[in-house]
């Protein structure tokens, strides 16, 4: 999925190894919860991490960092890591209700 995203320039890699969603290029985005990206505010519950290229833009594969244990990282195309929280449940729901998702 995260590839997909690559290929029609909605995700890119950070110099820190992560890849995130571009949310500006989805011209979709928020319309599920009629919220426009000026109704939305970034940096409510955590810090905006830096390497983004908008505030709003969210991880889909987060990389590794040295002191995380094993279980909790995987080796990927992206490098040692894991799938960000969105893409985990993107990933379920085309699981049980398929690409239409």
């Amino acid at each position: 999925m995260i590839g997909k995203l690559e290929q029609h320039d909605l995700a890119y890699r950070t110099i820190e190894g992560d890849v995130n969603f571009a949310v500006r290029k989805f011209d979709g985005y928020g319309k599920l919860s009629g919220k426009s990206l000026e109704d939305l505010r970034a940096g409510e519950r955590v810090e905006v991490a830096e390497g983004k290229h908008d505030p709003l833009d969210f991880v889909l594969w987060k990389h590794a960092k040295e002191q995380e244990a094993d279980e909790v990282k995987w080796d990927s195309k992206w490098g040692k890591g894991r799938p960000g929280w969105q893409h985990r449940v993107f990933g379920n729901g085309f699981r049980a209700i398929g690409q239409s998702f």
